[in-house]
């Protein structure tokens, strides 16, 4: 008989453990009332409860009675959260981290320096477009774990329309200045886009325009077999109204600005690794 009650724990039940929970639950992946979810908030812990799982104010609760526990909590809180229920994880329990920039050898090595065992972690950097099933996370094996101990996180983060590929733990900071980020960009620049239409005198149908040009863009890249250069170029006719945007916009440098930004969110990730 398993020593686990439920199959899957959060630790901490915000709204990325919301989406991912919600996710699993859509797809059959795993069943609400195998779900423990902890948090300090009643209200958060009455979301999940609206979603027919089990909850818990003691995070220990999950690290003792769940088989794979995800960390949804901020990197800041590791160094005072883990601690204080290290004793009551598993040996070999898998547990996956989604805080940005921690190294797995951090976390297995928090749990063990309190008292606890040597546990299997798994890292992911998802984004938040899982909230509508539309996410994309990156996947990797850290300290204590095996080729087979992605799995079920493969499968939870690749269900409904959702996607996820296995990477290395160090790839997780590219992924996060692409992926992880990324949707911050793309609001980034449809809030640009906006702004720009209503100066152009749009008004309020500014916001419908914008959203669905980028949804439509967005989908017609996800489906097409042309690459983004490709797809560009096709509806870029020499002398038109489209290539005066892009010869202006390339004059301004935005394929610079954009890389110098995700190199920024990059070298961040990897500050972040070094200094929680």
């Amino acid at each position: 008989m398993s020593r686990y009650k439920y199959t899957l724990g959060f630790i901490g039940a915000g709204n990325m453990a919301e989406a991912i929970a919600q996710s699993a639950i859509e797809s059959g992946v795993v069943d609400s009332h195998d779900i423990l979810a902890a948090d300090l908030s009643a209200d958060r812990l009455a979301i999940f409860e609206a979603m027919g799982t089990k909850t818990t104010p003691e995070s220990g609760d999950v690290a003792e009675k769940a088989e794979q526990v995800i960390l949804a909590f901020k990197p800041q809180s590791m160094a005072e959260a883990l601690p204080a229920i290290a004793e009551r994880f598993h040996k070999n329990q898998i547990v996956i981290s989604i805080m940005a920039g921690i190294g797995s050898e951090k976390i297995a090595d928090c749990i063990k320096q309190a008292g606890g065992p040597q546990v299997k972690v798994v890292r992911v950097m998802p984004n938040t477009p899982i909230m509508v099933g539309r996410g994309m996370a990156g996947i990797a094996t850290g300290a204590g774990a095996g080729a087979e101990d992605d799995q079920f996180a493969m499968q939870l983060f690749s269900a409904a329309n959702n996607k996820a590929v296995r990477v290395t733990e160090d790839q997780l900071h590219d992924i996060t200045a692409v992926s992880g980020s990324g949707p911050a960009y793309v609001f980034f620049v449809a809030e640009a886009m906006q702004k720009a239409a209503e100066k152009l005198g749009l008004g309020p149908m500014s916001d419908e325009l914008v959203a669905q040009t980028l949804l439509g863009a967005s989908q017609l890249l996800s489906e097409s077999n042309d690459s983004a250069a490709e797809l560009r170029q096709k509806v870029t006719s020499p002398k038109g109204t489209t290539e005066a945007a892009i010869n202006s916009m390339d004059a301004g440098g935005l394929t610079d600005v954009i890389g110098a930004g995700m190199a920024a969110c990059r070298k961040r990730s990897v500050e972040l690794g070094k200094t929680l």
